[in-house]
């Protein structure tokens, strides 16, 4: 809305530009020159400025709804590997900047959220990657729905749908005494009707992270190699 509102004033100023009069009659010698009349010209900032929005915890992503055109923002609020329950996912309006910092809350009885992680939307739902489960929960209201268990997962981290099935990185993490330590679990997972199955797996994904599908392929952004590659037939590609 914001971005349709700015082009709307800048197409508003464009059509207002100053106009210039035709040609007057030839003015004859020692006349005094003609007076000219010229229409207001419309001004507007160049570009809107940014709003700062506080209250988050270690924000870890955000996702755009498109029918409800809405953002929501996954919160750590502690560390990235603890079964802490005490993550929350904030709900923000982009017109109004309303903020509804802990619209999905842990410290609900009926709402379990660790380290909440990467989103996806599939049908009326919202699904969020939680340490070694993907949990659901109604993308209007915010109740829980139940869970997905990803076995022999260790860091579950992004999401991603096609609209049919989710798609889910395992990025093979666990704490360790000087940071983050390697479990050898790496692996990108398919979700059809609640059903995980394993796409691919190994060290070779190196910490597979970020995941989207484009036209059917399934693209992946490694944790730990900087790397941007395609799982096709159970391989990295």
């Amino acid at each position: 809305m914001l971005k349709r509102l700015l082009f709307l004033f800048i197409l508003i100023a464009a059509c207002q530009r100053e106009a210039v009069p035709p040609p007057g009659p030839p003015m004859k010698e020692g006349a005094p020159p003609m007076p000219m009349t010229t229409s207001p010209t419309a001004t507007m900032a160049t570009s809107a400025q940014p709003q700062k929005l506080t209250g988050f915890q270690t924000p870890e992503s955000v996702l755009y709804d498109a029918d409800q055109d809405v953002y929501f923002v996954s919160n750590i609020n502690g560390q990235p590997t603890a079964a802490d329950d005490n993550g929350f996912v904030s709900r923000i309006n982009p017109d109004t900047l309303q903020n509804d910092l802990k619209w999905i809350d842990a410290a609900k009885p009926d709402i379990i959220l660790n380290a909440p992680k990467g989103m996806a939307i599939l049908g009326d739902n919202l699904y969020v990657a939680d340490l070694v489960v993907v949990r659901r929960f109604d993308r209007k209201t915010g109740q829980p729905k139940g869970e997905i268990a990803i076995p022999g997962s260790t860091f579950l981290n992004d999401l991603a749908s096609d609209g049919k099935a989710l798609y889910v990185t395992d990025s093979g993490l666990k704490a360790g005494a000087n940071g983050f330590e390697p479990t050898g679990s790496d692996a990108v997972w398919k979700i059809v009707n609640d059903k995980p199955q394993k796409l691919a797996s190994g060290s070779d994904l190196n910490r597979p992270n970020g995941v989207e599908v484009v036209d059917g392929k399934v693209w992946v952004v490694s944790f730990g190699a900087n790397e941007l590659y395609q799982i096709d037939k159970g391989k990295k590609t």
